[in-house]
């Protein structure tokens, strides 16, 4: 189920995060594109002030055809159908800024607004005020003026400020012209755009998370159905087989007390012993994955509960011709199960004894990094191989090097050990230098 919930996860961050970036793409560039028409329209339309003086009025569009199309008129006196260019045109006017400022309000007539929030001020070569070019003629306020000669100050052809934009040009006679248009309105009407696009786009995330929570559990019941029905068949299979195996070991008891001696017996004794192991760690899996598998958590004395553990194993190992050392911190506390620490680390020592090598030396140490108490359980001989260090929690996964002979199991022993370590809040891990030893640290909390 852990996959399950992994790939929903996935599947919901993607398609969210694939919708979200394309709605973030496309309201930046219409956040931009209408900052930048603004903006530009400002800078234009004060570029045309300066061009006539700096007096701000709306420019006339002078008679004639428009630049682009030297053929036709626009309909005139409520004719619908364009007609041809006369043959006798009026004289062009003189080519002056002006006649450039018609040209180029035909090609952008939007252009042609004639700002009432527009006037020019004309400052001497120190900065001080001459005139102030305005149609409505009214004194401005001590503060812009004290405002536009900082901007005029900076040398700063273009600039914009508290919703004010400043054209500054140097004039011949050494005078500075600043033109001034009080756009702050637009401003706030902007950062409202801003304000209403940002909404939409949380609106639109949260739409589009939902529908990844409802496409994502689509998608993936069936593969949750295939997963139930996998857990359902080995659930049911192993139970069905702890019958049949117990029967086995009875009757194979009761022949070997007649014939003690008979090595093929011993072997189906061993084998069916094995199987019967499989059967238990398979059911133990099972309850896991299904949330069946109880637990007690409680403050247990860690120190304690591994050395209760491994103590059942120093008469193995002694007769192994191995090596066992014990460094245990005394009191050393974790909010665990007991019993099922004590089952992970009797699968650790359990794995060290077998992968060890002859004369080995086994090492179990108990101890705390901060928070964080630490049982690591090491062992010299047959190493793990980096590319595999992941992979040896994985069930039925037996490293070919290290992980075959008649007294090892199944590759499941591991896998328990991560999910009581996982299930008790903790973590297990492994290292190896891949040659000579290996090490598994059970972390709990």
């Amino acid at each position: 189920m852990n996959e399950i919930k992994r790939l929903r996860v996935f599947i919901i961050f993607l398609v969210t995060g694939i919708m979200a970036g394309i709605l973030a793409f496309i309201l930046l560039v219409l956040n931009m594109s209408m900052t930048l028409r603004l903006y530009n329209q400002a800078y234009e339309h004060l570029e045309l002030m300066a061009k006539n003086g700096g007096v701000n009025r709306p420019f006339r569009v002078p008679a004639g055809p428009r630049p682009q199309d030297n053929n036709r008129f626009a309909p005139m006196d409520g004719e619908s159908k364009s007609r041809r260019r006369p043959k006798d045109m009026p004289p062009d006017r003189e080519k002056d800024d002006r006649m450039e400022i018609h040209q180029f309000l035909m090609i952008r007539p939007e252009m042609n607004l004639g700002f009432r929030s527009a006037f020019s001020v004309r400052l001497n070569k120190d900065y001080e005020l001459l005139t102030i070019i305005s149609e409505d003629k009214k004194s401005l306020e001590d503060e812009i003026i004290e405002q536009i000669q900082e901007v005029a100050r900076k040398g700063i052809r273009r600039q914009h400020e508290d919703g004010f934009f400043y054209c500054v040009y140097p004039e011949n006679d050494g005078n500075i012209l600043v033109c001034v248009m009080n756009r702050f309105s637009e401003m706030q009407s902007l950062k409202q755009l801003y304000l209403i696009t940002f909404l939409v786009y949380c609106g639109s995330v949260v739409v589009a998370l939902l529908l990844a929570l409802f496409f994502s559990k689509l998608i993936t019941k069936p593969i949750e159905q295939a997963f139930e029905r996998q857990k359902r068949f080995i659930s049911d299979s192993s139970h069905e087989l702890r019958t049949p195996i117990s029967v086995i070991d009875a009757n194979l008891a009761v022949v070997l007390s007649e014939q003690p001696d008979n090595k093929w017996l011993r072997y189906i004794q061993e084998e069916n012993q094995r199987m019967g192991k499989l059967v238990t760690d398979l059911l133990y899996l099972t309850r896991n994955d299904q949330n069946r598998q109880r637990y007690h958590f409680s403050d247990i004395n860690l120190s304690e509960t591994v050395s209760h553990a491994v103590l059942p194993f120093e008469s193995v190992i002694f007769e192994a011709g191995k090596k066992l050392e014990l460094n245990i911190q005394k009191n050393v506390r974790a909010y665990a199960d007991e019993s099922a620490v004590k089952q992970a680390v009797t699968i650790l020592v359990d794995n060290a004894i077998k992968y060890s090598n002859k004369g080995g030396h086994i090492k179990v140490n108990v101890f705390t990094d901060g928070s964080k108490k630490i049982v690591k359980v090491y062992n010299t001989g047959s190493a793990i191989q980096k590319e595999n260090l992941e992979r040896v929690f994985d069930r039925f996964f037996r490293e070919d090097s290290s992980r075959t002979g008649p007294n090892n199991g199944y590759g499941l022993g591991l896998s328990i050990a991560a999910s009581i370590a996982k299930l008790n809040g903790g973590s297990l891990s492994c290292d190896s230098d891949g040659l000579n030893w290996v090490e598994f640290t059970l972390k709990f909390r």
